[in-house]
C-alpha cells in the first residue's frame, strides 16, 4: 500500500518461521482451523488458529511461528513512523498470540479487500489502521480518547473545498488533518461527526456524483471514471450501483451530447 502501511498474502508451507518485525505487525489467518504453535521470548502458545484470529507482534519481538499443514494468511504491518503521526503510540499496545474479535475480523477483512483495487484509497486505508489500533487498545483496557464535537466550521469548510477540488487524487488524513491544523488521531472522528459519513465515504460519493455529471454530459465511462479519481470504469460502476442504483453506461446512453455513431451503436 505505502512504505509505512504493507499488507500482503501468504500461503505458507508447513513448518517453522522465525520473524522479528520492524513495525506493529498483524497476522490475519484465512484458510481452515489450524494446530499452530507460537515461541515467545518467555513462553510456547500451543492451540488451534481459526479463520478471522489476529496474531499480534510488536516491533522487535521475537516469534516463531510453527504449523504441521500448510496455511494461508494476510500480513498487515504499520510503520512506528505511521502510528506516531496518527498520535498513537505503538508502546501501548501489547503482543497477541491469538485474538477472536468481530469487529477486529471485519476491520481486517475490509482493509484486504481495499488492498485488491489498484490504488487503494488512502483515505480508507489511514481510517481503517487507526480504527484496528483503536480497537487493540479497546480489548488491552487502554481506548483511545474520543471528542464528541464535530470540525470547526471553517475548518470543515477548507476540508470540504480541497476533497472537492482535488477528487481525482488518492488523498490521506494526514494531509488534510495538516490543511485545517487538526490533529490527524481525531480528524476521521471529528469530520464524520460533522458531514455524518467518514472521510473517504465522503470522498467516494463526491467522485459518484461528480461523475454521474460528466456521464449525462457526454463524457464516456472510462473517461469519467479516470476523471475523478477511480482506478477504471468498473470500479465507477461497482460504487455508482451501491450509492445511485444505476450503472455508468446506462447514465451515459441517457445523454443527449452523444455523438450519432454512438447512439447507434447503443
Amino acid at each position: 500500500m505505502t512504505e509505512d502501511l504493507r499488507l500482503t498474502r501468504a500461503a505458507n508451507p508447513a513448518g517453522e518461521f522465525p520473524f522479528t518485525p520492524s513495525g506493529v505487525y498483524l497476522s490475519f489467518h484465512l484458510g481452515a482451523h489450524l494446530a499452530l504453535e507460537q515461541r515467545t521470548s518467555d513462553r510456547l502458545w500451543t492451540g488451534r488458529s481459526l479463520r478471522g484470529d489476529v496474531k499480534v507482534v510488536l516491533p522487535g519481538e521475537q516469534r516463531t511461528f510453527r504449523h504441521t499443514r500448510p496455511a494461508e494468511f494476510a500480513h498487515i504491518t504499520i510503520a512506528p513512523a505511521l502510528l506516531e503521526r496518527f498520535e498513537l503510540a505503538p508502546t501501548r499496545l501489547r503482543p497477541h498470540v491469538g485474538l477472536r474479535d468481530a469487529p477486529l475480523r471485519h476491520l481486517m477483512e475490509a482493509l484486504l479487500a481495499e488492498s485488491t483495487l489498484g490504488a487503494p484509497n488512502r483515505l480508507f486505508t489511514e481510517s481503517a489502521v487507526q480504527t484496528v489500533v483503536s480497537r487493540l487498545l479497546a480489548l488491552d483496557g487502554q481506548p483511545a480518547r474520543a471528542r464528541s464535537h464535530g470540525l470547526p466550521p471553517r475548518a470543515l469548510k477548507l476540508v470540504v473545498g480541497l476533497i472537492e477540488d482535488r477528487l481525482e487524487r488518492n488523498l490521506s488524513v494526514l494531509e488534510l488533518s495538516a490543511a485545517c491544523d487538526i490533529s490527524p488521531s481525531h480528524f476521521a472522528a471529528l469530520f464524520k461527526h460533522s458531514m455524518g459519513e467518514a472521510p473517504h465515504r465522503y470522498q467516494i460519493r463526491r467522485r459518484v456524483e461528480r461523475a454521474r455529471a460528466l456521464l449525462l454530459g457526454g463524457t464516456s465511462p472510462a473517461q469519467a471514471a479516470s476523471t475523478v479519481g477511480f482506478c477504471d470504469q468498473s470500479h465507477l460502476a461497482r460504487h455508482m450501483r451501491k450509492l445511485l442504483g444505476t450503472s455508468p453506461a446506462a447514465l451515459w446512453r441517457l445523454s443527449s451530447k452523444r455523438t450519432v455513431r454512438e447512439r447507434n451503436v447503443l
